[in-house]
C-alpha cells in the first residue's frame, strides 16, 4: 500500500472506492464528498440499493470516464456518531474486496481514504490486513493501491 496526503475526489485515473452504507446515505465524511464530487454515482448507488435490494459486502460500480471507476462498497448497514459502536462490518470489507480485486483494470491504481475506520469506527490496522489479503488472494500488486489520508 502507498499513503498519500491529499484529497482523493482529485484522482482521475483508475478506481476510486469508498465505504458506504446500506441506507442510501452519503451525508457525511468521505461519503459526503464523494456524493457532491459524483453526483451521477451517487444515483446509482441509491438506484442499485432499491433494485437490487444490495447488502453489506455489495458494489455499486459507476463510470464516470472510461479512464476513471467509482465503487460504491456497501461496508456498513447503519451509520451513526456513537464512538462505542462499530458501524464497518469487517465480513463486508473482505466480500467485496475479494470480488474488487478481481474486476478492476490492474493497469491503474485502486484508490481509497483507510475505509471503514473514521466515521465507521474500524481498526485501520485490522481492515488494511484484510485488503491486502484480498490483494495477494488475487494477485493485484499491493504497490497499487492507494490511500488518500489529511495526514500520513
Amino acid at each position: 500500500m502507498r499513503y498519500y496526503k491529499g484529497d482523493l475526489m482529485t484522482v482521475k485515473r483508475g478506481t476510486i472506492v469508498h465505504g458506504c452504507n446500506a441506507q442510501g446515505a452519503m451525508n457525511s465524511g468521505v461519503a459526503k464528498d464523494f456524493k457532491a464530487k459524483f453526483p451521477n454515482a451517487y444515483k446509482k448507488y441509491v438506484i442499485d440499493l432499491e433494485l437490487f435490494k444490495m447488502e453489506l459486502g455489495n458494489i455499486s460500480i459507476y463510470h464516470e470516464t472510461p479512464e476513471l471507476a467509482l465503487y460504491s462498497v456497501i461496508t456498513q448497514r447503519n451509520y451513526g456518531r456513537d464512538p462505542s459502536v462499530r458501524y464497518v462490518s469487517y465480513d463486508a470489507i473482505d466480500k467485496a474486496f475479494g470480488n474488487l480485486f478481481q474486476w478492476v483494470n490492474r493497469e491503474y491504481a485502486v484508490s481509497m481514504p483507510r475505509i471503514g475506520s473514521g466515521l465507521g469506527n474500524g481498526c485501520w490496522k485490522a481492515i488494511s490486513e484484510i485488503i491486502l489479503d484480498n490483494a495477494i488472494k488475487h494477485s493485484f500488486p499491493e504497490d497499487k493501491i492507494h490511500i488518500y489520508c489529511i495526514d500520513v
